[in-house]
């Protein structure tokens, strides 16, 4: 029963209300888009963690159904804090439902993070001082890769669309040490065109 009340509402956005057709999205037309989500992390241990996302997108559309989008954001997980920055193509599908617009994104990401110390100096008494972190002891991460995703927006109005999507960032761990680095977003935003 939990699962049928998402499905309808997906299938009630995707049919529309009025059935109304989305209209292309005109070249030239630049689009913000501030969003919340979640990233977790895909094999790259304590060195990047699951975090909680906020960001600002900023798209300019090339032409109908194709954008070009910059976008930066910012997480924070368990002592961890992260900074993203991306560059993506989005490919809106416009005439396949009605008011509901599937997309496509790909492109390119850096990301930055850094977690707490984890030695600190010790007193002359032998406990450890929590403002005194031993230098290096740090943890800072620097990756650069590849974005491919998809989503969907919904116009609530010709200039204001509701969306979600879904991001997989494969890339190349530099610091510390080099490796693979991954994770897996899901963010929530409602764009406005300008």
């Amino acid at each position: 029963m939990r699962a049928a009340a998402p499905a309808l509402l997906t299938v009630a956005l995707l049919l529309g209300m009025d059935r109304a057709w989305a209209d292309p999205i005109p070249g030239g037309t630049a689009e913000l888009l501030p969003v919340l989500g979640a990233t977790a992390n895909v094999g790259a241990g304590r060195r990047q963690e699951s975090q909680l996302q906020l960001g600002l997108d900023g798209a300019y559309s090339l032409k109908d159904a194709l954008s070009i989008v910059l976008g930066g954001w910012v997480g924070f997980g368990d002592g961890y804090l992260g900074l993203d920055a991306h560059l993506d193509f989005k490919w809106r599908l416009v005439k396949l439902f009605p008011k509901a617009v599937p997309f496509f994104v790909a492109g390119l990401g850096f990301t930055a993070g850094y977690n707490p110390p984890t030695l600190y100096a010790r007193r002359s008494d032998g406990t450890i001082d929590p403002t005194a972190p031993i230098p290096g002891s740090t943890d800072a991460l620097y990756g650069f890769g590849g974005r491919v995703g998809g989503g969907i927006d919904y116009f609530v109005t010709p200039r204001v669309l509701a969306g979600v999507q879904l991001v997989f960032f494969i890339g190349h761990r530099f610091s510390p040490g080099e490796g693979f680095l991954g994770s897996v977003q899901v963010v929530a935003g409602v764009s406005w065109l300008l």
